[in-house]
């Protein structure tokens, strides 16, 4: 596989992990809310925001890459 696909197959893999880091960092802000650590869950908020960010910077990166890498067979590789 060639890096530009590479990167192609990583991109999606990493705006996922980063959709299911801020689902996680949503249920602490909303705790440390209703524990009355308001500002704690006003960093995590911002932390979010970050992340969401990062998320649709690297959706970017990916329609410039050009999107989807073909399906081409090979399953057995790691990514």
């Amino acid at each position: 596989m060639e890096q530009m696909d590479k990167l192609r197959v990583l991109l999606p893999h990493w705006i996922s992990h980063n959709h299911s880091h801020v689902e996680e960092y949503g249920k602490w802000s909303a705790f440390a809310r209703e524990a009355g650590e308001d500002t704690v869950a006003d960093q995590i908020d911002k932390a979010i925001t970050a992340v969401n960010q990062a998320s649709e910077l690297l959706e970017e990166a990916f329609a410039a890459a050009g999107g989807k890498v073909a399906e081409h067979g090979h399953h057995g590789h790691q990514h």
